[in-house]
């Protein structure tokens, strides 16, 4: 994937840094970069494709911005598992439940009471239910006693 990606920037790069290079005339001594060059390559591709030469360069600017959009969707379509992972984990991560039961948010305070206050609740019964039993279970003891 690395090589695709490399063989794709690799020619817009030099193209753009030949275009802007000649458009300006900023040629340091080369040929082929100066104006008149650029002017001449740009009357070759319009003469072969048989339009204006003021076109080209709208052209190969669609053509390139047509190219970067399917290497962008092959890149997306090859890494979709991983970015769907990413998905969900953000859409939990910001769902309501997870910022009311965030340990670093305070507005959860009511549901710590709550819970809390359940678990107080669950120990008391069962003190409660376990003092019952003995005291039955020691009342039991009391009368079977009495009647023997």
């Amino acid at each position: 994937m690395k090589w695709f990606l490399v063989f794709w920037l690799g020619p817009i790069v030099f193209l753009g840094g030949w275009y802007g290079l000649s458009y300006y005339d900023m040629n340091f001594g080369f040929f082929m970069l100066t104006r008149q060059a650029h002017e001449l390559v740009l009357k070759m591709y319009a003469e072969t494709l048989g339009i204006d030469p003021q076109s080209v360069a709208p052209l190969v600017a669609k053509a390139i911005g047509t190219d970067s959009l399917f290497v962008i969707a092959i890149l997306l379509f090859r890494r979709r598992k991983k970015i769907a992972a990413r998905w969900k984990a953000r859409r939990a991560q910001s769902s309501p439940e997870a910022a009311l039961r965030s340990d670093d948010n305070l507005s959860n305070a009511p549901w710590r009471m709550k819970d809390a206050a359940a678990e107080s609740i669950r120990s008391a019964r069962l003190a409660l239910d376990t003092s019952i039993s003995s005291n039955a279970r020691s009342a039991a003891t009391v009368e079977s006693r009495s009647s023997q």
